[in-house]
């Protein structure tokens, strides 16, 4: 567990070789037929690869200006709250942005968005489950059923990603102007 490794501990990644399996290129990416049974095996063979943990390879001044300190933390915590609060009140909503925070400002937000999480994800338990019954392998069939059961959030992703374009647009274009004056 991470409790036990200690800071001056570096971090170690087995690699294990399987050279039993042909690849379609000089790049060893394995072909999508050969990838139609998985099997779990274990190989004798393995490379030991030692790679600092970034927290030793960095000076203190790199850390300081990657990481957000406790205070940064509040700071962001406080302007969460301060949009949530806006925007359930119907005050200054338009001067934030509440994107990737709609789950926390509506319960039914909420809800339908794990629902629907749970739609894709149980379409394709259900159908991963009549091909073992069936005695077959499609992963044709399962990407359909996801793609199918996702398509709702294709459609919100769409229609967020034009509103923050037209936003993104108006604001470089107001920057532009105000730069011209």
């Amino acid at each position: 567990s991470s409790d036990e490794c200690s800071s001056d501990l570096l971090t170690i990644f087995r690699i294990h070789k399987t050279m039993d399996r042909p690849s379609c290129d000089s790049t060893k990416t394995i072909c999508v037929e050969e990838r139609v049974k998985k099997r779990v095996h274990f190989v004798s063979e393995d490379d030991v690869f030692i790679i600092e943990r970034y927290a030793d390879m960095m000076t203190d001044g790199e850390k300081a200006s990657l990481w957000y300190t406790r205070q940064d933390d509040i700071r962001i915590q406080r302007s969460i709250s301060k949009t949530i609060r806006n925007v359930q009140n119907n005050t200054d909503a338009k001067h934030r942005c509440i994107r990737g925070l709609e789950h926390m400002i509506s319960p039914e937000y909420s809800e339908q968005r794990n629902t629907n999480i749970d739609f894709v994800r149980i379409s394709v338990l259900r159908e991963q489950r009549k091909q073992q019954m069936l005695g077959i392998y499609d992963q044709d069939e399962m990407r359909k059923k996801s793609l199918s059961a996702s398509e709702w959030a294709r459609y919100i992703a769409l229609e967020q990603g034009a509103a923050d374009e037209k936003i993104a647009i108006k604001r470089h274009h107001l920057m532009e102007i105000s730069r011209a004056t």
